[in-house]
């Protein structure tokens, strides 16, 4: 009979610092990330692929009729009102202003009985998906 003993005390160790890690992940690293993220879409009149998608892309604004300006740019009381927090194991980016968070909703989507058209400015670009995936392998030490 052949017998085999394996001592694996080194990778339970290793799972068990791991999984540790795995409870505080970088939300709050990955929140400001997106954060700066949106910001890059104000800067950029849009980065969305679509009305009424989270998903980024090439689009643009439609710009404003009635001014040279850009539109969203005001008095950038909503770029400002945009914050994140941590809640759980979530990340939640909103819109930190009772007033300006009726704005960001007809802003971000549209308002056909307004002819406001959807400019969306809280979206997540591909490269974000990168970046976060960095900064976990980071975490991780990988």
């Amino acid at each position: 009979m052949i017998k085999a003993r394996v001592d694996a005390s080194g990778a339970m160790r290793k799972l068990k610092a791991a999984a540790k890690k795995a409870q505080a992940l970088p939300y709050t690293q990955i929140g400001a990330m997106l954060d700066q993220s949106i910001d890059i879409n104000f800067a950029s009149g849009g980065r969305y692929s679509q009305d009424g998608s989270v998903a980024g892309g090439s689009k643009t604004w439609e710009p404003l009729q009635d001014s040279s300006r850009r539109p969203l740019e005001r008095t950038g009381r909503l770029r400002r009102s945009i914050s994140y927090k941590v809640r759980g194991n979530t990340v939640e980016l909103y819109v930190d202003d009772s007033i300006a968070n009726l704005y960001a909703s007809v802003q971000n989507y549209g308002y056909d009985a307004g002819g406001i058209p959807a400019r969306p400015f809280m979206t997540v670009q591909p490269e974000d998906d990168s970046r976060i995936e960095d900064i976990l392998a980071k975490h991780f030490g990988m």
